[in-house]
Parts: structure tokens; sequence; C-alpha cells
């Protein structure tokens, strides 16, 4: 792809001319733009196929783990965790690998509830050591 002819590198180095040199720039600026705009279809088609596969794992994983449903926020809290120290790991990989471990944090979140917080009614300030 040739941006600039001779005639016009001439213009720019012995007369110093500007215009023809921004006239060159926004040639190679305008055909930047124009082969972006044209991989658009084809980035938006793949991000809808990626997006759609996505969709569907979690549903997968989500008709296997029906107790799941109530706990999306250890489930999101896991997924994550596991995603943060897997990088290299797929999205179906990282879910097989969380599924044990929320169904370990389900149970002992349900074990949690009957436990006192020991919290007293009242906080004294006083003797506490710090004021």
């Amino acid at each position: 792809m040739k941006f600039i002819t001779r005639e016009e590198l001439q213009q720019i180095v012995e007369k110093e001319d500007v215009d023809a040199l921004n006239e060159i720039l926004s040639r190679v600026h305008n055909s930047a733009v124009e082969a972006t705009i044209k991989q658009i279809p084809e980035v938006i088609s793949r991000l809808m196929v990626s997006t759609q596969a996505h969709k569907k794992l979690i549903s997968d994983f989500y008709q296997r783990n029906k107790a799941f449903e109530n706990h999306k926020e250890v489930v999101s809290k896991v997924v994550q965790d596991i995603e943060c120290d897997n990088p290299e790991k797929n999205y179906e990989d990282i879910l097989k690998l969380a599924e044990p471990i929320i169904k370990q944090k389900i149970a002992g979140e349900s074990l949690s509830k009957g436990l006192p917080l020991d919290k007293p009614e009242k906080v004294s300030l006083d003797g506490n050591g710090v004021l």
C-alpha cells in the first residue's frame, strides 16, 4: 500500500510543504480507520458466539447444581477467586474446580447460622485501653 508518491515526497522535503504532509497523514489516518471499521462485524460476530457459549456453560452449571441458585454471591466469589488463581484455564475447567468449593462454602454457611456472635447488648467505652 502506497501512501505517498515521489513527487509528494520531493514537495515535502524541498519546499517543506506542511499542507502536503498533512494530506498524506490524513490518508494514512483514513486508511487505518477504514481498516478498523471493516473488522468490526467480524469482531462482534466472534463476541456474540463467545457470549452465547459462556451463557450456555453457566446455564448448564446451574442445571447440574440446582442448590447454587440461592447462593449466587458465594458462586460468583468462588468462581472469581479460581479465575484469578488460574488465568490459563478455560471457563469450563474453572467451573469444574469451583463446584466442590462452592458446595463446602454453602454447607459451612448453613452451619454458621446458629452460632452465637457473643456481641454484648451495650458496648462500654470505659477501660478499653484505647481512649
